[in-house]
């Protein structure tokens, strides 16, 4: 191979490697200390050490099991009446596995991993590696980390499409127990649920923000060690121009290799002393004082891009910051996204879960069943009574103009109570007890 091609591979080699949007400048990303790819380590570290990774996984986690859900029969219409026995065992059913605990902790690890695993454990008495026959009991649930579970084998039977390309056995890396060492064991995949997206092409939630992670690492790190160098003594000896430093070390008895040595063990003395002296010969001893660096205008930029990423406000990421606070219109577009990914995302992988333990009697679902849970953007009391009270003085200048604007029933709707007949006139009655 002619040199000019063997360069012209490494080039490309390396514009390949480095990652980047900006095809004019391929190595970009490497100059800038950005990864190429991320692997699930690189994910798990951000999530265990960077505090603006954890927050976002943290505040959207927390936001959107800031409450339970529960299951009805039937559509969502349904939510207002009463839980049917079969709806209030499945409460109790769940309580007892802890359900919803589990299904919390899965999405936390899917969120940082991409996707996590839910181990199932069938009182069935068969190995791990076997399918789940009849109707065993759901003993407990326990979610997993992306790293330890992995496609093993594949169901390959073009003629059955519910299971054809789907994972037939998985890979699962059991951590160790009472010191003894982790090891891989197969696992069934009815024994398996898996939350979220196992193919790499689909960024994990920290992946898009990452760069800006690695960003915020250097600001904050080279900011916190520009104080540290500005809180230090950095003595710097200056001799004049006629003194001979050979004298001086033929003075201590050193050589001219040994006196860079001698000095700095001096000055090290001085600086680490309180009532110290330092004895010079035809030298100055000057202390250099770095100005320390104001990380505040890259640190800002650096997490708007971030939250962007991950798209939480930034003052709700990062919390109170001298004394600004998240403003009524970023806890709204918060709750919002929070009560969003409550319906489309959350909801499906629940009826998913349920889908695949009722082939073993796990369940009952029926035809139909819904995932409920509260309004996140439901306006809080102060806000509904603040709105009762601009409607009742509406609904005042609406009965003196002879226009009637609100009725009773839909100021105490607005105010969140009961504003059927019936509850008017309930209402009605104490008063006149009173």
């Amino acid at each position: 191979m002619k040199l000019s091609t063997l360069t012209q591979l490494i080039a490309s080699r390396i514009g390949m490697m480095s990652g980047g949007i900006d095809s004019k400048r391929p190595r970009a990303w490497q100059e800038y200390g950005f990864p190429e790819k991320l692997d699930f380590d690189d994910l798990y570290n951000a999530y265990r050490r960077v505090d603006i990774a954890h927050g976002a996984v943290e505040r959207l986690v927390e936001k959107c099991w800031q409450s339970q859900p529960w299951v009805i029969q039937g559509d969502e219409s349904r939510n207002a009446s009463a839980l049917t026995p079969t709806e209030a065992a499945w409460g109790r059913l769940f309580k007892d596995l802890d359900f919803w605990s589990v299904f919390q902790d899965a999405d936390r690890k899917r969120l940082v991993g991409r996707y996590a695993g839910i181990i199932l454990y069938w009182a069935d008495s068969k190995t791990w590696d076997q399918p789940v026959k009849g109707t065993p009991r759901l003993a407990k649930l326990e979610a997993v980390w992306a790293d330890q579970i992995k496609p093993e084998t594949w169901y390959e039977d073009e003629t059955d499409p519910e299971t054809y390309g789907k994972p037939r056995t998985y890979t699962y890396k059991q951590p160790s127990f009472g010191g003894s060492p982790a090891q891989d064991k197969t696992i069934h995949a009815d024994r398996v649920f898996i939350l979220g997206c196992m193919d790499p092409r689909t960024p994990a939630f920290l992946e898009p923000g990452y760069n800006q992670l690695v960003n915020l690492e250097k600001i904050t790190g080279g900011s916190g060690e520009s104080i540290l160098k500005a809180a230090s003594q950095n003595v710097v000896l200056e001799y004049d121009k006629d003194v001979d430093l050979s004298q001086i070390a033929e003075s201590q008895g050193l050589t001219m290799g040994e006196m860079q040595e001698f000095l700095d063990a001096r000055a090290r003395d001085w600086a680490a002393g309180v009532d110290k002296m330092m004895a010079l010969q035809g030298a100055r001893a000057v202390n250099l004082q770095p100005g320390a660096i104001d990380p505040r205008g890259p640190f800002e930029v650096a997490v708007s891009a971030f939250a962007a990423s991950v798209r939480i406000p930034t003052k709700i990421l990062i919390g109170n910051q001298q004394g600004e606070r998240a403003s009524s219109e970023d806890l709204k577009d918060f709750n919002a996204r929070g009560q969003g990914r409550r319906v489309s995302r959350l909801s499906p992988d629940v009826l998913a879960l349920l889908r695949h333990v009722e082939r073993f009697g796990f369940v009952r679902l029926g035809d139909e069943v819904s995932v409920m849970w509260d309004d996140l953007t439901r306006p809080t009391l102060s806000e509904r009574l603040a709105d009762a009270k601009t409607m009742a003085e509406t609904a005042q200048l609406g009965i003196m103009s002879g226009v009637p604007y609100y009725s009773d029933e839909e100021i105490r709707e607005v105010a969140g109570y009961d504003g059927t007949a019936d509850a008017l006139e309930d209402l009605g009655d104490d008063a006149d007890e009173a």
